[in-house]
């Protein structure tokens, strides 16, 4: 018997998606959550785009996939009509000089350009 959990996120412009398995036996199951945990940590800083060194400690008989998909500006702006997605964020800078807290533009997804 194996021990299994799939962890996803979504931003406007990435799908990530974690599927690791776990061999039974090998581990406790306080062990495992914090295993788990620590992928869960790891999703959530790669979602916000933080930098994060992580290298969990999986037995040879653990299985880890993680699969990415980026979307294009067209696909991005296609799901927001469709409603796939609520919010589109466009960066933008004035003139070269960029601030550590950069000015966006959100459309939100209620933002429906034809009507």
């Amino acid at each position: 018997m194996q021990t299994r959990f799939h962890l996803s996120t979504r931003t406007s412009d990435r799908l990530w998606v974690s599927t690791v398995t776990l061999a039974k036996g090998l581990r406790t199951r306080e062990e495992e959550e914090i295993l788990s945990s620590q992928f869960l940590l790891k999703a959530i800083a790669n979602a916000s785009k933080v930098p994060v060194e992580f290298t969990p400690q999986l037995n040879v008989s653990d299985v880890s996939t993680e699969t990415e998909r980026l979307f294009s500006e067209d696909e991005e702006l296609e799901q927001l009509l469709n409603g796939e997605i609520c919010f589109k964020v466009y960066p933008f800078s004035s003139g070269g000089q960029t601030s550590n807290a950069e000015r966006k533009i959100i459309l939100p997804g209620s933002f429906n350009p034809l009507h």
